[in-house]
Order: structure tokens, then C-alpha cells, then sequence
């Protein structure tokens, strides 16, 4: 699945189920976690190199328009 993808599926998810949003917030640095072991394991990268805390905000992690190092995300 593309993150888009993924995105669209958890704002289905959110509009269907709206109680579940502080469990989606609350689960942003878990994710994050998760992702960092993979980024280690697929490029080599110490994950203590990435911040310890996720840059992003909930909103931007659901955005479609937002995207990581895009020069419109300043």
C-alpha cells in the first residue's frame, strides 16, 4: 500500500468511527518507533540517528498533500 493509501484508509476509518482519534493520536509515536527500526534495517542508518520524538503532527501525518521534505511543507 502507498501512504496515501494508508492515509485514506485511516480517514475512513475516522469519519466512520470518530471516537477512535485519540487512540490514532496516541498511537503516532508507536508508529514512528516501528518505523525508524525499518528504516535501519532496510538503508543502515543508525535509528538513533532520527529524532527520538515523531516531527510530525497528527494532521500532517493524515494530510494528503503533506509529504516529509516537500519545500511546500515550511
Amino acid at each position: 500500500m502507498t501512504v496515501l493509501t494508508q492515509r485514506m484508509d485511516i480517514a475512513d476509518l475516522l469519519e466512520d468511527s470518530p471516537s477512535l482519534q485519540p487512540l490514532v493520536a496516541g498511537r503516532i509515536q508507536t508508529a514512528y518507533e516501528k518505523a525508524k527500526l525499518k528504516a535501519e534495517d532496510e538503508t543502515g542508518i543508525d535509528r538513533r540517528t532520527f529524532p527520538s520524538q515523531c516531527p510530525y503532527t497528527l494532521e500532517q501525518s493524515l494530510s494528503a498533500e503533506f509529504f516529509p521534505g516537500d519545500s511546500s511543507d515550511v
